[in-house]
This record gives C-alpha cells, structure tokens and sequence, in this order.
C-alpha cells in the first residue's frame, strides 16, 4: 500500500503546477469563456464524455454501481481515457483500500497525458481513498482556484471542510447550494448534515429540493424516503423506496429501505419480501453477508431469538467461507450478544474468540464484547472490555457509553447514570442503557421517559443489530411499555 506523502509534498506538488499552467496546451479551461473555468476531460469521443460525465453525476449521487457501468462504457467508447480508468477504479464495488488504491495509482500514472485539471481531481481522490483529508482538502483548494466556476470540484472541495457534522461542513454544503442552486447532490448532503445537527426542518426542506432537481434519479427518492423514515412517517418513505427501484430494479438500497420502513411499521414478513428482492442486486459478497444479517435482524425485532441465532450463525458461516471477514466477525459479535441474553452464556467467548479469529481486534469489537459480557453479568470481562474502548481511542461518546454499562453491571448507578450523561446520549444504546440504570435507582418517571425515547427513534439501518439489541433490552428489563 503507497503511503500518503506529507502535506509539505502536496504543496510543492501544487506549486509545481501553477508554474507550469502558462505553457500548457490543454488545460481545465472552458474553450468559450477562459473567466469560467470547469473541469475539462481529455478524450476525442463525444459519447465517451457523455457516459463520463453520466457516471460522475450517478457518483455524487450515490449509485456506485450504475455509475461503474458508465465509466466501463465510456472506456468501451475511448480505451485510452485516462480519467475514465480512474473513476471507475474510484467507484467500482468489490475492492479493498490496497486494491482500489493500486488500480488508482495506474490510472494517475496514465494521466500524465492528460490536463492538469484531471490530474488535481484525481489526486484528491486518492489521497481520500488513503484517508489523508489535509492532503485532499489542498488539492482540492488549488483545483477550486484554478477552476472556480466547477461544480463538481466545489461539491469534493465542501467534504473536506471541518469534521463531519461541524457547523463548518454544514456551511460549507450551503454555500455549494447557493454558489451552484443545480448541483443537485450538494442539497442532498446539505439535507443530511442539517438532520444530525438538529435542524430537521432544514433538512426536509433540502431534501425536498434535492428531489425536486434530481426527480429522475433514484437517490433523491431513496434520501427523501430515509429522512421522512427517520421522521416517523414510514408510509410516505416506503412510497419513496418503492420509486427508486421502479426507476432502476438494480438500485439496491430501496430494497434495504423498504425492509426498514416495513419493520419500522411492524410488518417483517412483508420486510424479508423486499430482502429477498434485493439479493440479486448486491453487489459484492459484503452487501450478501449483510443481507443474510438483516434477516437475522428482521426476526430480533418480532421477538423470535432463535429464528435470528439460527439466520445469523447461517451469515457468519458463510461469510467466513467466502472471506468477507467484516460482516463474518460482525455476525459473531451479535451472537455472542444474542447468546447473552436468551442462549447460553458460555457461548459468549466461543462468539468473540471466532469474531477475533477472523478479523482482529478493534474498537467496535471491544465495544460488541462489553455489550455481551455485560448481558451475561460478568462484571470483571465488562470492565476490561470498556476500558479497551477507552485505550483504543473509541471516542467519547463510545467510552463513556460503555463504561456506564460497566458501572451499571458492577451495581454503582449513581456513576453509571454519570457516565452515560456525559456519553451525550445519542444512541438508542446509551439510551436503552440509562433507561436500565433510572429504574434500578427507582426512578420511573425517567425510566419510561428514555424507554419511549429508544422505541420512537427511527434512525434505523435494516443490518443495524445494535438499534434492535437496545429494544431487547428494553423487553428484557420490563421497560417496554408496548409490552
């Protein structure tokens, strides 16, 4: 795997580029206008262009398998378009990071030929590939002066600015909405960074202007069925779900979110129909493991544990056999969990050792072994398990979360109450958890409060176990009160 190079070498690199810009024959100017200067890509076919930029917009717009097929057209149309090789290197499913990183560097390698423009664009891809957002939040700051008025760049340039969710990368979207009203993808990540600030009025409004600019595009449909999901009102989301797929059968997410509104609303029959539906549109193995785990799930949330212990054992069988070590490992964990709370505790060690076996430890795995053990009531196992959140770097929210499950298991409420005040209490876990810890200080009024606060969330992702494990622990604590 190439390493990233310092940003000290980007800078010399953009440099380099602005002395060399003059005697250039081809650069990233419109030929009509050199004051408006966009993206220009280097190819002699109109129809390898057309596909070209077809497969950007389904990019930006989140239909990366669509948008594959249209970069392997254009390659069909111009086997030498540099830029065509590494978009859909950028975008095809199915690779890790070293081998989508590998296809990028011969791709770049190619635009030698090409204009300075492309290869800036490029190089910030890569560099967002490798994780390296100072050197691609530089590329893109010359790539943006050099072409201003492109909106394909101002729409990469706004996803390096400040952290996610930060009041820095919220204005940041806007003013790509306001600077470029038609670029319809920047209203749809506008929409969603509104929502998870708090601001769920602006962010229906921007969702609703994305669906209005994109209307022929399955992603506007799926976006504004998710943020009205996420709103309570899953009748109108499955009717958006059920646009996108008309539109394009091949558009796997409104399989995957038809199941969740269909949950969400009760019905999980009719939401394992619609998994069902989507399996020949995954992608990847991955997508099928998940798949497979979202069955499991859809059992979890009707109360039949033992349908789900059996449908997950089923995934992580079979994505170990196939080498997709995530969803396997993942599978492991929540059985562990599972195992926890209605199978057989001594079961539990067996899950984590096989999740570990096949993927290693990390920070979601400390947290899944915390989530367990403390299920099972082993107060020691929980306490080590959060505290290796903690050394892992988990986060705040993450640490504190777990250690007030730890806490909680070990009997100091008053503590464990503190500790998931300050998780911030975001996730329906945190909340599920503090729901737990208000009824054992024999505090009713604050137990059923943060009980319906869990059961009314709708952020909900059909592979999400962790949404559901919140509500089992609700069920399994007496603080259902739909139950």
């Amino acid at each position: 795997m190439a390493h990233s190079p310092p940003t000290s070498s980007i800078a010399l690199v953009i440099l380099a580029f602005g002395l060399l810009l003059a005697p250039l024959s081809r650069v990233a100017l419109a030929q009509e206008d050199e004051q408006k200067a966009v993206l220009q890509v280097t190819t002699d076919s109109e129809g390898a262009e057309a596909h070209f930029w077809q497969g950007v917009y389904d990019a930006e717009n989140i239909f990366f398998t669509r948008s594959a097929t249209h970069f392997e057209q254009a390659l069909s149309l111009d086997p030498d378009f540099a830029m065509a090789h590494f978009m859909h290197a950028a975008v095809v499913p199915g690779l890790n990071q070293a081998q989508r990183l590998e296809k990028m560097e011969q791709a770049i390698a190619d635009l030698a030929n090409a204009s300075t423009g492309e290869l800036l664009f490029a190089m910030a891809l890569r560099e967002q590939v490798r994780g390296n957002n100072d050197a691609r939040h530089a590329l893109l700051e010359a790539a943006a002066e050099m072409m201003p008025y492109d909106p394909h760049i101002a729409f990469q340039h706004a996803g390096t600015v400040g952290a996610g969710g930060s009041p820095e990368r919220v204005e940041a979207w806007r003013r790509v909405t306001e600077e470029f009203p038609d670029e319809a993808a920047a209203h749809n990540l506008l929409a969603y960074a509104l929502w998870f600030t708090g601001d769920e009025a602006g962010a229906r409004a921007a969702v609703k202007k994305y669906l209005e600019l994109a209307a022929d595009h399955p992603n506007s449909h799926d976006s504004y069925a998710e943020l009205f999901q996420f709103s309570g009102m899953y009748s109108e989301a499955a009717t958006h779900y059920g646009h996108a797929i008309k539109m394009d059968e091949s558009y796997f997410a409104g399989y995957t979110g038809l199941a969740e509104a269909h949950l969400l609303m009760g019905d999980a029959d009719t939401a394992r129909e619609f998994l069902v539906q989507g399996e020949p549109h995954a992608a990847t193995d991955g997508a099928r493991a998940n798949l497979m785990r979202a069955e499991a799930n859809t059992y979890l949330m009707e109360g039949d544990i033992k349908e789900a212990m059996k449908k997950l054992k089923i995934a992580s069988e079979w994505a170990e056999a196939n080498e997709v070590n995530g969803p396997a490992a993942q599978a492991y964990r929540e059985l562990a969990v599972a195992e926890a709370m209605y199978g057989e505790p001594d079961r539990v060690q067996q899950y984590l050792d096989k999740a570990v076996a096949v993927q290693g430890e990390n920070v979601g795995h400390h947290a899944w072994s915390a989530l367990a053990y403390g299920m099972a009531g082993d107060k020691e196992a929980t306490r080590k398990a959060a505290d290796a959140i903690e050394e892992a770097d988990g986060g705040s929210a993450l640490v504190n979360t777990f250690d007030g499950l730890a806490l909680l298991v070990a009997g100091d409420h008053e503590a464990a109450g503190a500790a998931l005040t300050r998780s911030g209490l975001q996730s329906p876990m945190s909340r599920a958890l503090m729901a737990w810890c208000q009824k054992e200080m024999g505090h009713e009024a604050e137990a059923r409060n943060f009980a319906e606060s869990v059961l009314n969330d709708s952020q909900f992702v059909v592979n999400d176990l962790n949404f559901t494990f919140a509500r089992l622990i609700l069920s399994a604590y007496d603080l259902n009160p739909n139950e």
